[in-house]
């Protein structure tokens, strides 16, 4: 969404089953990659910091990592740090429990 000069890209966590899951990944969608190293930018490869997503008592840095395709890279940090980013004006993922 562009309001202005600014562009907002939200992205929304949705709690689901495992059955739910199943058929998803059955159906070809990709799970998000979960790396140890915050993602680089270089040559084709774009990186954006979105948001920190805290969800079961654990904390990750949600990057949107973009060449050919939009992929979704989470980071484990720690709670400390997560509260940190957020006390900083990182933005916390939107999740939705059904």
């Amino acid at each position: 969404m562009e309001v202005g000069n600014v562009a907002i890209e939200e992205f929304v966590f949705i709690r689901i089953s495992e059955q739910e899951a199943r058929t998803l990944l059955v159906g070809g969608i990709q799970r998000c990659t979960i790396s140890n190293c915050i993602p680089r930018s270089h040559d084709d490869l774009e990186v954006e910091f979105i948001c920190v997503l805290i969800v079961g008592g654990e904390a990750f840095a949600f990057f949107d990592v973009e060449d050919d395709v939009d992929e979704a890279v989470l980071v484990p940090i720690s709670l400390r740090e997560a509260e940190r980013l957020i006390c900083r004006g990182a933005r916390r993922c939107t999740v939705i429990n059904r």
